[in-house]
């Protein structure tokens, strides 16, 4: 009874030996079907680049439970993934020690863009699409070509902003596009002007940015003080160094086929992003752009049209029936009017792809600060329609800061 007993508890010891090296051995089986798959199916998509494997975060994707072991590549976005320029695959793999009926199971989910099509990158509605997330995948691919920038040709790549007077609002804009050239290892410059500032201090400001070889970027936070004429500052900006895409020329390059701005407006070209990343068809789409100012509704118009959608332009002095058909006809909608739910929700195509850019205040009480913020869309009654559409806020408003680092 004794030898028995003695004999039980070796192998119990020899199991719990043994489990770390099976345990590493479904860890290493997971990975290889997960890499063979990955390549196999999205090769043709667009150029890998390198894997990334961080080592203190790999244990966060092995966990053991009753069920047995998960590897879970979504909960650990950053410890393994692949960069594309397509956009990132998330792979998740479940291997079970004691397997239900039917064997191991083996699988593999990927997520296109944003990850908005998968509740694994929300837990909302799988046709929201994740703008927080696509931004982050921006910022890193701009992080990887700015550190190759740097090892291959030992340029580092500089954004200066320039803030006029005291305005709140302009001073947490500038706070959060500082914050993102540290993300993305670019050197920002803030120059601080008082509100007083004249018109020909302030010009001559921005010439010697122009004329400062280390300085890439050029870029004046707007609104500036009333007294200041904003067109002629803004005109001062090299259209070199223009990251808003607002010069006159990159805006008539724009305009113009077979022609390439050298930087195009950010949050116009985010809306792109969005769509590319989605996988969004635009060649031959009915394109509808509500808005019609010189940041985004014409700009985005341009671009669709660039993008062989095509494009109908709606705005303020629309009249409301055809606001209201020209919504009802467009497979791809973007709004950008300002006004808060000015699009109702009942009158977007089923199926179509809704791109929400408005962002208002409204009053809620049930809210800390005693406001929420909303879209020029009606969301609730559009997201039941719509095949994909962005929230607000998180659709948009993050895509706008990431390509403004893209431009750099």
């Amino acid at each position: 009874c004794s030898c028995s007993s003695s004999s039980s508890s070796l192998s119990a010891r020899r199991t719990r030996v043994q489990q770390p090296h099976m345990n590493l051995f479904f860890l290493l089986t997971c990975l290889c079907f997960i890499i063979i798959g990955a390549r196999s199916e999205l090769a043709p998509v667009a150029p890998l680049l390198p894997l990334q494997l961080s080592t203190t975060a790999t244990t966060n994707l092995l966990r053991s439970d009753s069920c047995g072991f998960v590897l879970d590549c979504g909960a650990a976005l950053k410890s393994l993934s692949w960069v594309r320029a397509e956009g990132r695959c998330q792979l998740s793999c479940l291997w079970s020690r004691r397997a239900p009926r039917g064997g191991a199971r083996l699988q593999r989910q990927v997520v296109r863009g944003g990850g908005a099509t998968s509740s694994m990158s929300q837990g909302g509605s799988s046709n929201v699409i994740d703008g927080r997330r696509i931004s982050q995948l921006v910022q890193e691919e701009v992080k990887l070509h700015v550190e190759q920038l740097k090892s291959e040709h030992g340029v580092e790549p500089g954004l200066a902003v320039l803030i006029i007077g005291d305005r709140t609002d302009s001073q947490v804009y500038v706070k959060h596009k500082v914050l993102a050239c540290e993300k993305c290892g670019i050197r920002s410059v803030k120059v601080e002007l008082g509100k007083e500032t004249t018109q020909e201090e302030a010009e001559r400001v921005v010439r010697e940015l122009n004329g400062d070889s280390s300085i890439h970027g050029i870029l004046v936070q707007l609104p500036i003080p009333e007294h200041l004429d904003e067109k002629k500052l803004l005109a001062e900006i090299s259209f070199e160094k223009d990251v808003d895409g607002f010069h006159p020329t990159n805006i008539g390059l724009l305009a113009m086929r077979d022609r390439k701005a050298l930087a195009q407006p950010c949050t116009p070209s985010g809306v792109m992003e969005i769509l590319r990343r989605e996988k969004v068809e635009t060649k031959g789409a009915k394109a509808v752009v509500v808005g019609r100012s010189n940041i985004v509704g014409i700009p985005m118009a341009l671009l669709l049209l660039k993008a062989n959608a095509t494009v109908e332009v709606v705005h303020s002095q629309t009249p409301r029936a055809e606001l209201e058909s020209a919504v009802k006809s467009a497979d791809i909608l973007v709004v950008a009017a300002g006004k808060a739910g000015l699009v109702d929700g009942s009158w977007i195509k089923e199926g179509s792809v809704v791109i929400d850019v408005g962002m208002n205040s409204i009053p809620d009480a049930s809210k800390k600060n005693g406001y929420r913020l909303v879209g020029d869309v009606q969301y609730d009654e559009a997201a039941k329609r719509a095949k994909l559409i962005t929230p607000v806020p998180g659709g948009v408003g993050p895509m706008t800061v990431a390509m403004l680092m893209h431009n750099t």
